[in-house]
Formats: C-alpha cells, sequence, structure tokens
C-alpha cells in the first residue's frame, strides 16, 4: 500500500501537520525534526500525489467498493481486518472503502450491488458469481471508467483490469500431493464445495483429479457434496455423503461450514482424515485437536490487500497491474506451523 503522511508521522513521532510542513515547505519546523522527516520519507518510498490532495482537500473522497460473499462465512473475517487496514492508510488520500456483502454467490444480489456502484464508485473489487450478467456488468463498468477487479474468483474473459487470487488447478493439485503422502498413495476422498460451478472450486477439483490421474492412480474423489458455506447444510451433505459411500477415508473441505463438516466426521464410527483450504484463523483448535490434518492455504487476506493497493496505484497513479493475474502462493499448513 501506499505510504502515507500519518505513517511517517507515527513512525518519527511528531504531528502529521509536522510532518506536511516539512514534506510541503508549509512552515519552519526543527532542523533535526526536518531531516528525520525527510528521511523517513525517502527510506520508505514516499511519493506525495497531487491528484489525491486535491480531491482529499475538496472534501470529494474517491470510494473503493468491494463485494465480497461474506454472510456467515469465518473465512473473510482476517480480510475484514486486513481491509479496514487498508482503509486507515488511504484516509490520507481521500480514499473510502465500501465493503458490499453477500450470502454466498447471490447473482441478484452482485447485479445490484454493481448498478449502485455506478454513481459513486471509482472503482471495484468484486468476487464475482460466475455468469453471463455478472460478466456484462463488468464490462459496462469498465467501459464507463469504473476499473473493476476480480478477487479470489475469476471471470477471465471479461474487461476486468486484473485478477487477484489463488491458482485454483495449482491448489487442487496441491491437495493431492498431501492427500498421497498422507494416505500412502491410497484413499477414496469425499470433497465438500461451495457451489461447483465457481471457477475457483470446479479448477481445485480439476487440479485434484489430474495429479491422481497422472501419479495416485488409487485415489479416486467417491462424492462431491455443496453446501453453500453454511455450518449447519455442511453438516447433513457431510453426514450424507459418508453414509452413501462407507469407504471413504478422507475429508476434501474445500467452503465454509468447518465446523459442520467436522461434527459429521466426528459423529461417524470410522476413521476419516481432514484436508482443507484457507482456515480462518480462529479454527486454530481444529489442527491441534487433530481433526485437521493439513490445509492448503492461499492467503485470502493477502489477496485482499494486494487488490486494493493494485486499485490505488490504477485509480491515483495511473499505474497499471504488471500482469494481468496476480498469483499467490499456496502454503501448506499443520498443526506444527499455523
Amino acid at each position: 500500500m501506499a505510504v502515507t503522511i500519518k505513517q511517517i508521522a507515527e513512525i518519527c513521532g511528531v504531528s502529521r501537520g509536522t510532518v506536511d510542513r516539512v514534506l510541503h515547505g508549509r512552515g519552519r519546523v526543527n532542523p533535526e525534526t526536518e531531516k528525520l522527516i525527510k528521511k523517513t520519507a525517502e527510506e520508505m518510498g514516499y511519493s506525495p500525489n497531487t491528484l489525491a490532495k486535491a480531491l482529499s482537500a475538496k472534501n470529494n473522497p474517491l470510494n473503493f467498493y468491494v463485494v465480497i460473499p461474506s454472510w456467515g462465512n469465518p473465512y473473510f473475517d482476517d480480510m475484514y481486518a486486513v481491509i479496514s487496514k487498508a482503509q486507515l492508510e488511504l484516509e490520507d488520500f481521500g480514499i473510502n472503502i465500501t465493503v458490499k456483502t453477500t450470502r454466498g454467490m447471490e447473482l441478484e444480489n452482485q447485479i445490484k450491488i454493481l448498478d449502485e456502484a455506478k454513481t459513486d464508485a471509482s472503482g471495484i473489487i468484486i468476487m464475482p458469481a460466475k455468469s453471463e450478467e455478472i460478466k456484462e456488468k463488468i464490462n459496462e463498468l469498465c467501459e464507463k471508467n469504473i476499473p473493476v477487479i476480480t478477487l479470489n474468483t475469476d471471470i477471465a474473459d471479461s474487461k476486468r483490469l486484473c485478477f487477484v487470487g489463488a491458482d485454483y488447478i495449482s491448489g487442487g493439485e496441491t491437495a493431492c500431493g498431501i492427500t498421497g503422502l498422507l494416505k500412502g498413495g491410497k484413499a477414496n476422498v469425499g470433497v465438500i464445495t461451495d457451489y461447483i460451478e465457481s471457477e475457483a472450486h470446479s479448477g481445485r477439483i480439476s487440479g485434484f483429479e489430474k495429479i491422481s490421474g497422472e501419479k495416485y492412480q488409487n485415489i479416486t474423489i467417491v462424492d462431491v457434496k455443496e453446501c453453500g458455506n453454511e455450518d449447519t447444510k455442511a453438516y447433513y451433505v457431510t453426514k450424507e455423503l459418508l453414509m452413501n459411500h462407507p469407504e471413504t477415508d478422507t475429508l476434501l473441505i474445500d467452503a465454509g461450514g468447518i465446523y459442520g463438516c467436522i461434527r459429521a466426521v466426528r459423529d461417524y464410527e470410522e476413521k476419516i482424515d481432514v484436508i482443507c483450504f484457507d482456515v480462518p484463523r480462529k479454527n486454530a483448535e481444529l489442527f491441534k485437536s487433530g481433526d485437521i490434518k493439513a490445509a492448503v492455504c492461499q492467503n485470502p487476506s493477502g489477496q485482499a490487500y494486494i487488490a486494493i493497493n493494485i486499485l490505488f496505484n490504477y485509480v491515483v497513479r495511473s499505474i497499471k497491474p504488471e500482469n494481468e493475474c496476480i498469483f499467490m502462493n499456496n502454503e501448506i499448513k499443520i498443526a506444527e506451523n499455523f
């Protein structure tokens, strides 16, 4: 994120007004303090932006929309914290972040939000539902010079500025590799996902099947169930999967509703090893208890922070992202390093 006057002031132990006077020659400041502020600003890479300061002075802030399907899904708790941090960092530039939430990939709600955003959005970050309607809305916004960044879930053939998120295929490949190591190359895997038509979830399943076909022919997906990121539904669909496929010995959770899945596994008489994607920090006890053996983490909070930074640089500084797709690294988490 861009360095702000507030950050420089905090490091130097002075007021924002003092930093402003030094950097913009607006008054006398103690020479030693002036030297410290200038040195700190240079080391931090501070670059004042005339447009941002003018907009802020006129009390006409830029408005960034962030649209995420976070209702009832703890997956997004860490992301919220990062968005709040970014909001504080951007205050000096007259930028406001408006967070709009939906329950799951609600198509009608996303369309409504995008229509509302036309009136005051300077840029939009969205975790989009995969549909032609959303694609058309994204294209329409971009044609009106409102840049759109897709986050975590992509619509690659739209006119969006770029995509920030995980390499779904690689994530699925990594999950299959973990399964192979954990189960000695042989496993019957039940998959609990959010919405299988989502590019993120279908991509991970494809990556899993690719590696099982190439390297682990004795690892088989026995069934895939959708839970809509809800614990109650996750409990019942997991229970149904285990009852219908008693050969299941591994559960891959590619969704929210982790607690629901774990409750169903605990109720089951046979031992089931659980592998997840992106477990929220507050679920750390599920690692310590052994309920979750491993997770493929793709840093959702980092995704949000990077997307906001890219949008800031594009809207305020006219700097285009270097790549069309910015992928996060896959990190394997176990009890010892979570």
